[in-house]
């Protein structure tokens, strides 16, 4: 049977009826008239996407995941994060449209693109290095708007280090949480999954954190600007008017030397070591010009990303938490222990091709400051 609103064809027969009418209602009031199709998009690990044509335009509706153990609003960061940027005059991002916050859904532009060439196998040197460049330009315009008044109203990044122990602490809570899932294991992946953490994980912590924190010092003053949070080419599209960046639910004021960590670090990319360098200088100059805080936030970079390394191997084990595995549920279905056993697999390569790397990378960066 057909939802009311959608017309005698059904063509909202997509959207979960918990949502239905809040989103026919959300779509009309915005002025863009009653949606003539909906199809639900693939790729969200957190949330449930779907894209409304309408009679002007294709919009992207975005149904938060909401859990009683997770209490982020997600739905509100993003749009207003998405909203300040826009009024800013950033348009290298979705624009808001409109949201209901009781349904726990929210409409944004959509956006038509490419995946970014870093995430191909063998990207072609010239697209990368433009990629570079367009991503540190970017991370430049949140920088100059972090300065404007209402920015003081943004709330912080999610898992937000605004002190430098808040790294170390980033790390050890997300641990002891694994720790804690994996004590009595229920399956073969998570008993595989307890093996590496007990046997692997834990014992490079526990190294990499000694060496790091005898270099990044409590006293320091706070660092703070507007991040992107989960930035990466992997958030982003290649159009024809250059880079649009995607997925803000869990930005806002954060370190620099985390956004700096993240984007090199983060696993969804395929970005060639040979660039990591390029990219981390890039950034560094869209948040400072000046030759020496470039120098001091480059040298703390390089301390802090053996542990955001090890960050991103605790985030890639997620599915091996109860309301983590939930949320992935909800967004992309499927079988859990398939997806854990594949998750596993990929942070055991992440983790062995990651961290020997960093030594080379800290000399390559050091040789050009």
């Amino acid at each position: 049977m057909p939802k009311s609103g959608c017309g005698s064809h059904g063509v909202c027969s997509a959207l979960p009826d918990a949502i239905a009418e809040a989103a026919i209602g959300l779509v009309q009031s915005t002025g863009y008239g009653a949606p003539t199709s909906v199809k639900q998009l693939t790729g969200g690990g957190n949330n449930r996407i779907y894209r409304i044509h309408t009679g002007a335009e294709a919009l992207v509706l975005k149904h938060y995941f909401r859990h009683q153990v997770d209490q982020r609003d997600r739905l509100g960061n993003e749009y207003a994060f998405l909203s300040f940027c826009t009024d800013r005059g950033i348009t290298c991002i979705p624009r808001p449209v409109g949201m209901d916050a009781q349904a726990g859904i929210a409409l944004y532009t959509y956006v038509t693109g490419e995946p970014c060439a870093a995430l191909q196998d063998n990207p072609p040197d010239k697209a990368l290095g433009q990629e570079i460049a367009e991503a540190a330009a970017f991370l430049a315009k949140l920088h100059d708007a972090s300065h404007h008044p209402e920015a003081a109203a943004l709330a912080p990044a999610s898992e937000a280090c605004l002190k430098p122990t808040d790294h170390f602490e980033c790390v050890d809570r997300r641990l002891q949480v694994l720790e804690e899932a994996l004590s009595a294991p229920l399956s073969e992946s998570m008993a595989n999954a307890c093996e590496f953490v007990r046997n692997v994980l834990r014992p490079a912590w526990n190294t990499q954190r000694e060496s790091a924190l005898a270099h990044i010092q409590d006293e320091e003053p706070a660092r703070r600007t507007l991040s992107p949070s989960d930035f990466g080419f992997h958030n982003a599209l290649r159009t024809a008017y250059g880079l649009v960046f995607l997925d803000f639910e869990y930005a806002g004021w954060d370190d620099p030397a985390k956004t700096l960590c993240d984007f090199v670090c983060h696993p969804a990319h395929h970005l060639p070591f040979s660039f990591q360098s390029n990219a981390l200088l890039a950034l560094a100059e869209a948040v400072t010009t000046d030759t020496s805080e470039k120098t001091v936030l480059l040298e703390r970079t390089l301390h802090l990303l053996p542990v955001h390394v090890l960050k991103w191997c605790c985030i890639m084990l997620n599915d091996f938490k109860p309301t983590d595995n939930a949320r992935r549920h909800f967004a992309m279905g499927g079988d859990p222990e398939a997806r854990r056993a594949k998750q596993l697999a990929k942070v055991r390569a992440y983790f062995s091709a990651s961290l020997p790397r960093l030594a080379t990378l800290s000399d390559s960066i050091r040789s050009q400051i």
